[in-house]
């Protein structure tokens, strides 16, 4: 299951040290559970509106929100997820399930 959750750096969070801690703690951490097939992390250039601060978007591919969402508020993943709330702001976090629209495959008349 395709999963997308988005949400903003805390303010005064340090951007390179949230991408090191993305490189090295979490996205080996993420990765490393079972439910996980995917886990990229993307950081926007720029904020919307009038909030400046970069979106964060986190691009996972599991075996389903439910068994994700086990897997990352299990005791082993504890203190990820504290280094995590050191940079993530929380209000709002988006999780969305998705499923992806394919592309039907076509072909030209005469052909």
């Amino acid at each position: 299951m395709q999963i997308f959750t988005f949400y903003r750096l805390q303010p005064g969070a340090d951007v390179e040290a949230f991408k090191e801690f993305s490189r090295n703690i979490d996205q080996p951490a993420c990765r490393a559970k079972p439910v996980c097939q995917r886990f990229e992390v993307y950081i926007g250039a720029n904020g919307t509106g009038d909030d400046p601060r970069p979106i964060v978007i986190e691009d996972v591919e599991a075996t389903s929100l439910q068994e994700w969402d086990a897997a990352t508020s299990a005791p082993d993943h504890a203190q990820v997820m504290a280094q995590w709330r050191k940079f993530a702001d929380p209000d709002p976090l988006v999780t969305i399930e998705c499923e992806l629209i394919s592309l039907v495959a076509r072909t030209r008349a005469g052909d």
